[in-house]
Order: C-alpha cells, then sequence, then structure tokens
C-alpha cells in the first residue's frame, strides 16, 4: 500500500528542497489535501521531466539606442 505523505516528506523521498515540491505544484501536480504518494509524484515527473520549465526565460540586455 502507498503511504500518503505531506509535502516536505515527499521532498525529502524524492531527495529534493521542498520548493520542488511547490515547482511541482505550479506547474500541475496535484495533491488533494496536501498529500500524495511517491509513485504518483515519480509518475507525474515522468511526464512533465522539468516542473520549473514555466518560469519565463530571464531578458537579453538590448544594445543602447544612444550613441
Amino acid at each position: 500500500m502507498s503511504v500518503l505523505l505531506s509535502g516536505k516528506q515527499l521532498a525529502a523521498e524524492l531527495g529534493r528542497d521542498r520548493r520542488y515540491i511547490s515547482y511541482m505544484k505550479r506547474a500541475g501536480f496535484i495533491m488533494p489535501g496536501g498529500l500524495a504518494t511517491v509513485e504518483e509524484a515519480r509518475a507525474w515527473l515522468a511526464r512533465n521531466p522539468s516542473p520549473r520549465s514555466w518560469e519565463k526565460p530571464k531578458r537579453q540586455q538590448s544594445k543602447s539606442r544612444n550613441p
């Protein structure tokens, strides 16, 4: 039987920081009641390999228009 874990526990099981779980949730990982299993998290990560990809790329500095 799979054990339901909190975000903090899930992060520890995955060997990640708690912020990583927050990024996963922002990217669409669903944790009903704030709980999920390691199997659910790994299956979601297999489908969504980079949970931080929702972030916008940094803007490139443009050259000054004034000579």
